[in-house]
């Protein structure tokens, strides 16, 4: 059994062809620790088999999966891989794109059983190496682009990947280092699936205090469903004041870099506040516009983000592609802000399919919601919501920090910046 003892900052380096390396690393051709293979051709009569013993990859299918291949769209049997005049390749092999643009996402994945690809995807069929230590070589200092050239369809060549020199620590080593950085990736897919949980939850949660409230018993049929008897079906217009927002002139110097928020669409973020934007205006810049209060509801209403959805948080103004809502008192803008959200297909759809879609401000004040008459259940939803957001929030902010994580350690640990001693 291993035991890692500690981990030690290397200083006993030597240059090489690829760059300095700790003085006991071997460096070795990629054909000499790894068998490189390519995928075959794929008819169109062969494709749509849901089932089957091999999995037939395609680059399409390394994209629901952050490492492991288990399956695909299309399977095969042995008698198809002989008229294919095509052979499975075993578990661990690792897989990525060899032609085209997605060559460029530089997207690497193992197979977790005996699969097969297209000629689109090649692997490399690890041979005494740790084959996780290959991949996260390959994840963390292979580059596909680089590999490919600068040309207007892009390919690797099976020669060019034999010749990539890999640098190897001790077997036990690549071991360890490829257990800590699997442990990285637990921790990502582990706090992933949380967030997927917890979106669901929020869905839920959604549907059921959107269109039956809070202990209600008594519901009615109303042009956008069925609601609480008590509850009404309102005009945007009548919920506050609506706000269009407008762009200073951008070439008036004074009113630009300044310390009023202006806030566009690509400041929108998964979270429910406009957290911070790219742009600032001055005073005399936010005089162009309209100054919008704090808890402000701003939608997307031009474009092709139509529907996006964001309260303000803090006094700011917007560009014309966000209309505003001011709420009046009696209404509470975060029900308002789920109220768009759980409605926002609705709202993309009175823009039609057009070369820029809009929903203009008229149309916008008598887009409908339903809405409690009691703000304190307005305020209820509305608080409930925002805690399962909060817990969304926090929980990406997690995953953010983990991937960051997990580069910082590929960097240290496969350059052999920071080593670790094994027993």
């Amino acid at each position: 059994m291993m035991k890692v003892d500690s981990v030690y900052r290397e200083t006993a380096f030597e240059d090489t062809v690829i760059g300095r390396v700790p003085k006991d690393w071997r460096i070795a051709n990629l054909v000499d620790v790894g068998k490189v293979v390519t995928g075959f051709g794929f008819p169109l009569d062969y494709q749509g088999k849901k089932s089957g013993k091999y999995p037939f990859v395609k680059v399409g299918d390394m994209n629901s999966t952050r490492k492991y291949v288990t399956s695909a769209h299309n399977f095969v049997d042995d008698d198809d891989l002989r008229l294919l005049k095509a052979e499975a390749f075993p578990p661990n092999t690792i897989i990525f794109p060899k032609i085209g643009m997605a060559l460029y996402l530089n997207k690497f994945r193992m197979l977790k059983a005996w699969a097969t690809f297209d000629n689109n995807v090649a692997g490399v069929i690890p041979k005494g190496a740790d084959p996780e230590f290959l991949f996260y070589y390959f994840v963390g200092r292979v580059d596909l682009r680089q590999l490919s050239g600068r040309t207007t369809a892009p390919s690797i060549r099976k020669s060019t990947l034999e010749s990539i020199l890999v640098p190897f620590p001790s077997s036990l080593e690549q071991k360890k280092i490829a257990d800590i950085l699997r442990m990285a990736d637990e921790a990502i897919e582990q706090t992933e699936q949380i967030i997927v949980n917890t979106e669901r939850l929020k869905q839920g949660l959604m549907q059921q205090l959107l269109t039956k409230g809070i202990g209600h018993k008594e519901f009615k049929d109303s042009e956008i469903g069925r609601i609480p008897k008590e509850w009404n079906v309102v005009t945007i217009k009548t919920l506050g004041e609506v706000i269009t927002g407008t762009t200073p002139s951008t070439s008036e110097k004074s009113y630009w870099n300044g310390e009023v928020p202006f806030v566009t669409p690509t400041d929108f973020s998964e979270n429910n506040y406009v957290d911070e934007t790219e742009r600032k205006v001055t005073r005399k810049g936010a005089e162009r516009g309209r100054l919008i209060p704090k808890d402000s509801v701003l939608v997307v209403c031009i474009g092709s983000t139509i529907g996006k959805i964001a309260l303000s948080f803090t006094k700011c103004i917007t560009n014309q592609q966000i209309n505003a809502i001011v709420c009046r008192d009696g209404v509470n803008p975060h029900y308002v802000y789920y109220g768009l959200a759980q409605r926002k297909g609705m709202l993309r759809a009175q823009a039609g399919i057009t070369a820029k879609p809009i929903v203009n401000k008229s149309l916008f004040e008598k887009f409908t919601l339903p809405l409690p008459p009691s703000t304190s259940e307005q305020k209820k939803i509305g608080s409930i919501l925002s805690t399962v957001a909060r817990k969304l929030e926090l929980e990406r902010n997690e995953k953010a920090k983990l991937e960051r994580t997990k580069l910082a350690l590929m960097d240290l640990l496969l350059t052999g910046k920071i080593r670790i001693k094994v027993d």
